[in-house]
């Protein structure tokens, strides 16, 4: 083997893609070859250089504990909660809420909310979200309790408001009974000439 071929063989030799017989007749050439010995170091000490930061992070993630897996159980919880009372116990946070559930529907709710982290988490959350939307109107109620004007002048303004009323529906059948003597005093009277003119006509 020549040196041109040699120099040609040294990415596969460095590799270890060579054939047995041509590895052999490369280590020979460059044990009596001393140019392409000299050569075939500093391309050795190259491709090692290019390789170095890449080799010593390898070497320091091999020293260093790797955290457990969790897909696989990531994965097995996912396929439980797909399958299992994860779905219908979310459907029945609302009621379970509220206290519209039966005993035996709001025991089994919390029994399942006590044994599924996924689902307890997802009933805190919907509880904080009701409970943050609620708050503000409790609040608002209580500081209007607190403000609440005082009963009496409340009581006296409605005990003026009826006498009103009252007077007023006096006032109106007073009325009434005014237009009613006068019609039948009116009618008396006109009753009363007519017997009068009729008495006073020639027979």
């Amino acid at each position: 083997m020549d040196c041109t071929v040699m120099k040609r063989t040294f990415p596969a030799l460095m590799a270890g893609d060579l054939p047995v017989a041509e590895t052999a007749q490369a280590e020979e050439h460059l044990l009596h070859c001393e140019s392409c010995s000299r050569e075939f170091e500093a391309y050795e000490s190259r491709f090692y250089m290019q390789y170095e930061p890449a080799g010593k992070a390898m070497a320091a993630a091999s020293k260093a504990a790797l955290p457990e897996l969790q897909v696989e159980k990531f994965q097995a919880a996912l396929k439980a909660r797909l399958q299992g009372d994860c779905p219908r116990v979310e459907g029945l946070f609302t009621r379970f809420l509220g206290n519209e559930l039966s005993r035996a529907e709001s025991d089994g709710v919390a029994a399942h909310l006590q044994g599924c982290e996924p689902c307890s988490r997802a009933f805190e959350a919907y509880e904080g979200r009701v409970f943050g939307q609620v708050e503000p109107a409790g609040m608002a109620l209580e500081a209007a309790a607190k403000c609440a004007p005082p009963e009496g002048p409340m009581v006296g303004f409605w005990n003026r408001i009826a006498a009103r009323i009252a007077e007023d529906r006096r006032r109106a059948s007073w009325r009434r009974m005014t237009w009613a003597l006068n019609a039948a005093a009116l009618l008396i009277i006109g009753v009363s000439l007519s017997y009068l003119v009729a008495g006073q006509a020639p027979v």
